[in-house]
């Protein structure tokens, strides 16, 4: 499949897409649903569910999906909406931006993260955010 940016949310045709790209990556980390589910903090109906593109995450889960899958270097998060996924950069139509409960990074960490993130950005996603950061 052609990489492309997608948008995701309640009624959005890119949904099913995106919920292929994170069976893809919870099956390439070796996880049952089940596993992924746990490590999350989800049901497995609830992964069932994104990766059938019946549900979509909040913007606010995918730091801890992709750490459950073992993604580190390839999702790059930027603005309240914004996240590359394998290389799609995935816009979250949603007014629920951020999951329930605190994020588990103090503010060093999260900035090291960013700046690991940056480090290894490909033009196009440094082009992203430049764009965010420029209507902020």
């Amino acid at each position: 499949m052609d990489k492309k940016n997608l948008v995701v949310g309640p009624g959005e045709a890119d949904n099913e897409h995106f919920g292929e790209i994170l069976e893809r990556l919870r099956k390439r980390a070796g996880l049952s649903r089940m596993e992924a589910a746990k490590a999350i903090g989800v049901t497995s109906e609830y992964i069932r569910l994104i990766e059938r593109g019946k549900r979509t995450p909040a913007a606010g889960q995918m730091p801890k999906i992709m750490g459950a899958y073992g993604i580190h270097g390839d999702a790059a998060f930027f603005g309240e909406r914004s996240v590359t996924v394998d290389g799609h950069v995935v816009e979250f139509n949603s007014r629920i931006l951020e999951a329930r409960g605190k994020s588990e990074l103090n503010r060093d960490e999260r900035i090291g993260r960013v700046v690991r993130l940056l480090v290894t950005a490909d033009p196009s996603v440094i082009e992203q955010i430049y764009k965010i950061l420029q209507r902020n």
